[in-house]
């Protein structure tokens, strides 16, 4: 439950992208300041002083809007611990099951660092706006994406154009996306840091695209075949807007990772095919599957986890439906009430993404074993 000190609320206007570039971007999003306070089991935590935002690009056109959170002190807002403090968090649209699948199977993948989250039901104001999602930002930290001072965390950027966040280009990037910098800050960082984090882009690539025989002292195959995987499984159809987001521990001896995997919306799209990410040059997988070390690795991680994954996942789906479905039910129902839309139907979508892990693991299987991979 969110008031705001004016009784106003977070407002956008949406813009196309420049000539040449993708997308719709979110503009004149300014932050509104208020109180907020969670409810659970009918209880309320104390108030906490915060400030709240529209955010997303394509996500933000419609009528109900996703949000971002900042909050005044750090706090856990999912309810653990000290140790999870922070001062962002999101809120998503929440209508259908599409995040907490894509989490899931990305768990299972065994994905470094996946954000957490809850599902509530969001009140401004004394206006009841929905179904939403509340998550971790993806953000530096030691219980987030942990990096040192001397690492950093960047965006393969289909939205650049419409970020405040600095940003590079490299040679060999896809001509309509750049690299935008989330950490470090754009108020700590000077322009020797940005060419020694574009001087490593640059040196990284060319041993991607130039099959350098020792890539893997460079590039985290682990990492990357955990997120491969997972868009593979889950059948993903973006493949530039899906937030492809890398790290580096620290400058010297650490390697290149990505994730988290975070947007599920275009998931459940591919169905006994590939993933578009897995064949489209907008990030290195294509030509990373060229690598015996890499296919290799990425056979390894399936082998390991495909063999308990769909029961995993249908074991997750029972349980949550078990013990939330009939309030999702209804909240999305209502949901559909509000915004002039048709309720998603939970045991429908429980069904549907079940159907898909099992038979969308089968033919990656089969792919494998028959040597098409």
């Amino acid at each position: 439950m969110i008031k705001t000190d004016n009784g106003e609320e977070p407002t956008n206007r949406s813009v196309k992208a420049p000539n040449g570039y993708w997308g719709r971007g979110t503009v004149d999003n300014d932050y509104v300041k208020g109180e907020l306070t969670v409810f659970e089991n009918r209880q309320a935590s104390d108030p906490l002083r915060m400030k709240f935002r529209v955010r997303g690009n394509t996500s933000a056109t419609g009528k109900k809007k996703p949000y971002k959170i900042v909050l005044d002190s750090p706090a856990d807002m999912l309810g653990r611990s000290s140790d999870y403090e922070d001062t962002d968090w999101i809120l998503l649209n929440f209508t259908d099951l599409n995040f907490v699948v894509g989490q899931e199977v990305a768990r299972i993948c065994r994905m470094e660092w996946q954000p957490c989250y809850k599902l509530v039901n969001l009140i401004v104001n004394g206006d009841w706006k929905g179904s939403y999602i509340l998550t971790e930002s993806v953000k530096q930290g030691s219980a987030r994406v942990d990096v040192s001072q001397d690492g950093f965390i960047v965006e393969n950027d289909a939205y650049w154009w419409n970020t405040d966040r600095l940003n590079f280009k490299t040679d060999r990037q896809f001509e309509k996306l750049r690299y935008t910098i989330h950490y470090p800050k754009s108020e700590g960082i000077g322009s020797e840091r940005i060419k020694q984090i574009r001087d490593f882009f640059v040196d990284v690539e060319k041993r991607v695209y130039d099959a350098d025989p020792d890539l893997e002292e460079y590039v985290d195959f682990q990492s990357f075949a955990s997120w491969l995987l997972t868009h593979d499984i889950l059948g993903n159809r973006d493949a530039a807007g899906s937030n492809m987001f890398l790290s580096k521990t620290d400058m010297k001896s650490s390697k290149l990772k990505i994730g988290p995997v975070w947007d599920y919306d275009m998931i459940f799209k591919t169905r006994r095919s590939w993933s578009h990410i897995h064949y489209m040059d907008y990030m290195y997988m294509r030509t990373l599957l060229k690598n015996d070390s890499f296919r290799s690795v990425y056979c390894e991680r399936f082998a390991k986890v495909s063999g308990t994954l769909p029961e995993t996942v249908e074991g997750f789906l029972e349980e949550l439906q078990a013990t939330s479905g009939e309030s999702i039910q209804k909240s999305w129902e209502l949901n559909a009430s509000r915004w002039g839309q048709e309720p998603g139907d939970f045991e429908q979508n429980r069904k549907a993404a079940v159907d898909w892990i099992y038979d969308q693991t089968e033919w990656i299987r089969d792919r494998i074993n028959s040597g098409e991979f």
